[in-house]
């Protein structure tokens, strides 16, 4: 008797086939995003995303926002 393949289900995997690719949109600007703040939870594109805090540029409170502008 074969042995199925656990992970496949016992078919063979197409090889040609596209892979899904999810896609994320910043929930700030709306272009494609690959990121989450970590404080609410919400997508953001790497412009809507703190280096320091990994925050969300509505959620951050570092002294300087993406850019090196200072906040006021």
């Amino acid at each position: 008797m074969p042995c199925a393949d656990i992970e496949t289900g016992g078919e063979k995997m197409n090889p040609q086939a596209p892979a899904a690719v999810k896609q994320y949109v910043c929930s700030i600007c709306g272009e494609a995003s690959e990121y989450i703040c970590i404080w609410c939870t919400k997508d953001a594109c790497e412009n809507h995303l703190c280096d320091k805090c990994k925050r969300c540029s509505d959620c951050c409170e570092c002294d300087q926002q993406r850019g090196g502008t200072e906040r006021q």
